[in-house]
């Protein structure tokens, strides 16, 4: 799976905070992350074709500590890990025994996460908007690049009454990439050592461009 959908999906939690628009999704938007200092919690992640048929399956548990740290921790069906330092993202694929490594502001450079490390307004590089409630009761707002160059053709951010429910992500090529959350924990105390990474020893280290 493209590990730029992986590393936008994992830092966009972060980026949107006081910038959606408004309505209820920015209503739920806003009274989930006000106060929001860090985050855990499991996901479900599945990647769409242009036919809308799923083509993968992952799952795993995604925790964060504001401002600029990340774990997105893959177990099922293949372990693999992105760790956002507030430096560095790292990716580990323990199968390939190979990790890439890349200035943090580079890496999401070409993603939703641009925003990260900057005080550029999210309505500045997307056009925000309000989507129609679904039957399930959550309320959606759709993000659109104003870039042209993004990977990115659009970005969907959906809230229940218990706060953030799903994310999709629909790339250049037609393919969607939906991450359902569950069990969310609303600023728990986390270790620091979450947020670190050292290789382990024998792997391949690439400097990512």
């Amino acid at each position: 799976m493209n590990r730029s959908v992986r590393v936008a999906a994992a830092t966009l939690l972060l980026l949107l905070a006081g910038h959606a628009s408004a309505g209820p999704a920015r209503e739920r938007f806003d009274a989930f992350l006000h106060g929001l200092e860090s985050m855990e919690a499991r996901f479900r992640q599945v990647l769409l074709d242009e036919r809308g048929q799923a083509v993968d399956e992952s799952t795993g548990i995604v925790s964060l500590q504001r401002p600029g740290r990340f774990r997105w921790d893959y177990s099922a069906p293949f372990p693999q890990l992105i760790v956002a330092d507030g430096d560095r993202v790292w990716l580990f694929d323990p199968g390939l025994e190979q990790v890439t490594v890349r200035p943090q502001s580079q890496a999401l450079g070409a993603t939703p996460a641009a925003l990260l490390a900057s005080t550029q307004p999210v309505d500045e590089v997307f056009k925000v908007s309000e989507l129609d409630a679904r039957d399930d009761g959550s309320a959606w707002l759709a993000l659109e690049p104003r870039d042209s160059a993004s990977n990115f053709e659009a970005i969907r951010i959906g809230f229940g009454a218990q706060g953030l429910r799903a994310m999709e992500l629909r790339d250049s090529f037609g393919q969607t990439t939906r991450i359902e959350f569950s069990d969310i924990r609303r600023n728990p105390v986390l270790a620091a050592t979450l947020f670190r990474f050292t290789p382990p020893a024998g792997v391949d280290v690439i400097q990512g461009q």
